[in-house]
């Protein structure tokens, strides 16, 4: 089983940590790639808010992303008090559940949308990252049942 595989998984959205610790469970060396794993998973979420910002920043000079913007603002805007109430710990749960699509690309994705605290939402996501991986490695052992 080659690492990169592994590596390249735990980058990725759909597969991120989950994918990549089943693929190193045997591994003599799983622990420390399992920590790899998890730290290129925490790296996407700056990344990808830089790239966010200056995909935000390119396409709001066309006027139909404006448009799209300001109705998806309105919509976010009448769902905005059970966000007041949680904030960034909101993400948390959110990435920590083990399954497709709630990981730290979506999770990433929501705390731009919403304007979020960047750092507290790093921390809530990372957590999120670090309790998935736990539960995913403890689920390879037998020691719990996923789903």
């Amino acid at each position: 089983m080659p690492i990169w595989l592994a590596l390249m998984l735990s980058l990725s959205p759909i597969a991120e940590i989950r994918g990549a610790i089943p693929l190193l469970f045997n591994h003599p060396y799983a622990f420390p790639l399992i920590l790899t794993c998890i730290l290129l998973n925490m790296l996407i979420v700056p990344l990808l808010w830089l790239s966010l910002d200056t995909l935000h920043l390119s396409l709001f000079k066309l006027r139909s992303y404006r448009k799209f913007i300001r109705k998806t603002w309105q919509r976010i805007n009448k769902k905005r008090e059970a966000l007041n109430k949680y904030g960034p710990l909101a993400l948390l749960p959110f990435t920590a559940i083990p399954l497709p699509f709630t990981g730290a690309y979506t999770a990433a994705l929501i705390a731009f949308l919403l304007k979020l605290n960047r750092f507290k939402s790093f921390t809530c996501i990372s957590l999120g990252i670090c309790i998935a991986a736990l539960l995913v490695w403890l689920s390879c052992y037998g020691l719990i049942k996923l789903f």
